[in-house]
């Protein structure tokens, strides 16, 4: 699994004024939609279930998922859901197919 990921911004700089435009800074690359929130995970082949490690994961979280090929589009159309949300974790229930295959999740909340 891997995630890509954009610079976050120090709780505390001695300079306010450097520290200000670093929280700018940050806040429009969020608005040009570069966050932190996705994950690639490897389908194994012939599983049921994925289990995504990722310490952005809540009980709360919303997650979506987008396909790379075909194969695992497929799976998103028979249906993926998810259950089991934990601090850190969450199971992926998907189709079981013969090939592995990878998904893009997006984690928010």
């Amino acid at each position: 699994m891997s995630s890509q990921g954009y610079a976050a911004v120090s709780e505390m700089l001695g300079d306010e004024r450097e520290h200000r435009r670093k929280i700018a800074q940050k806040v429009n690359t969020i608005l040009g939609g570069k966050v932190n929130c996705t994950i690639d995970v490897v389908v194994t082949a012939s599983a049921t279930t994925t289990t995504i490690t990722d310490p952005r994961i809540s009980y709360f979280s919303f997650i979506s998922v987008m396909a790379f090929d075909a194969t695992g589009a497929a799976d998103i159309v028979a249906g993926i859901y998810f259950t089991t949300f934990n601090s850190g974790s969450v199971v992926m229930n998907h189709r079981s197919a013969a090939g592995v295959r990878s998904l893009r999740v997006c984690i928010l909340g």
